[in-house]
């Protein structure tokens, strides 16, 4: 038992976040490799940034509102915001 519970959230928020980068990642090489339906493929990508965006914040708001953190705060934040 400890005197202040760890959060273990952070580490869904940081898989959420690497799997929205990695779907970006591939929209944008198949609108790079195939450049066709442009609109719709910039659209997927844009929305995709916004969802990591807010993925970002959310993170950050989490870390400014918990005491004990399962890593370094100034590591989360790094990782978040790379």
């Amino acid at each position: 038992m400890r005197l202040f519970p760890r959060d273990e959230e952070y580490f869904s928020l940081f898989e959420k976040a690497s799997k929205n980068s990695k779907e970006a990642a591939y929209l944008l090489r198949d609108l790079v490799e195939h450049f066709q339906d442009v609109p719709q493929k910039a659209k997927k990508i844009k929305d995709l940034e916004h969802e990591g965006d807010l993925i970002t914040h959310e993170t950050i708001a989490k870390l400014n509102k918990t005491f004990v953190t399962p890593i370094d705060r100034e590591d989360i934040h790094a990782l978040i915001c790379a």
